[in-house]
């Protein structure tokens, strides 16, 4: 990634070399996996390369620009901190007392993917179904890991030590139907702390199933005024209540242990009909609606 500089212009004829560019932690033309990391900081060596009476040397990458004064041998030093990691172009030149730029030094190398591996299992499983979060050093290079910190669906941070092998487990929620999310990064001993990681998961909204003898599915059967019991189940944990709705009246009947109902519903008019039918929690989350059909006979 790149950022564009603008330098003072040097005669044609006349233009200053580029200066020489180092890093120990950020080598030149480093490949993937990388070197260093997101939010890991690293001293940039800069020389003016012959360029003389130079007075400081300015640099630019993504997310990242400044200037530093040059001493009196023509050499400087910048503590740099990429912020964000795959491919880095640091762009250098320096510029002299009179304002002269030199040309530009563009300076590659790779800044490492240092977030923790996170598997979240069960993936997908009903909701308000407990999860387990496991987390795991990504690379080595920034030293142990001693501890993990993260947040499940932007909720409160929680710190947790990891093992001697740098792993941690924990037992996470799944509150929200559909998409749940746990972010997380590691601190090395030193203090270093790593980029942080998401891991989505999936949390279904379960079903409900509604089963009648007097009113089979899919069946013609009973009649107007003809009263019919109902059976109702749940596969959502914790279900205390059934909402449905039978011709165009939505209802709700409290559960019975361990998530079961009976109903009764008697039909005003013959014909095709349906009950639609969906559990729902003591916080409110519901499954996803049942459709039973039936008909009525005349």
């Amino acid at each position: 990634m790149t950022a564009a500089l603008t330098a003072v212009a040097a005669p044609a004829s006349a233009e200053p070399a580029a200066p020489l560019v180092s890093s120990a932690v950020y080598t030149e033309n480093a490949r993937y996996p990388g070197v260093g990391g997101e939010f890991v900081p690293g001293v940039f060596s800069f020389d003016a390369n012959g360029f003389a009476d130079i007075v400081e040397f300015r640099y630019a990458a993504y997310r990242v620009s400044g200037s530093v004064a040059a001493d009196a041998d023509g050499k400087a030093s910048a503590v740099i901190t990429p912020g964000w990691p795959g491919e880095l172009d640091l762009k250098v030149y320096s510029v002299n007392r009179d304002g002269v730029a030199s040309a530009v030094r563009t300076y590659k190398t790779h800044v490492a993917y240092t977030g923790p591996d996170t598997e979240v299992t069960p993936w997908s499983a009903l909701v308000g179904t407990p999860r387990t979060a496991e987390f795991a050093p990504r690379w080595n290079h920034l030293g142990p890991i001693v501890r993990y910190t993260y947040r499940v669906n932007g909720g409160e941070p929680v710190t947790v030590d990891a093992g001697a092998d740098g792993r941690a487990s924990v037992t996470i929620g799944s509150d929200l139907v559909g998409r749940n999310e746990v972010r997380v990064f590691g601190v090395t001993a030193d203090g270093t702390r790593t980029a942080e990681h998401l891991r989505s998961y999936e949390a279904v909204p379960g079903y409900a199933y509604a089963h009648s003898s007097d009113y089979p599915y899919e069946t013609e059967a009973g009649g107007v005024g003809v009263t019919g019991v109902f059976e109702l189940y749940s596969s959502v944990p914790e279900t205390v209540a059934f909402e449905y709705r039978f011709e165009d009246e939505l209802r709700s009947i409290t559960a019975e242990a361990p998530g079961t109902a009976v109903l009764e519903l008697t039909p005003t008019r013959a014909g095709r009909t349906e009950l639609l039918v969906r559990a729902v929690r003591a916080d409110g989350v519901g499954s996803n609606w049942y459709s039973y059909r039936f008909a009525v006979a005349s």
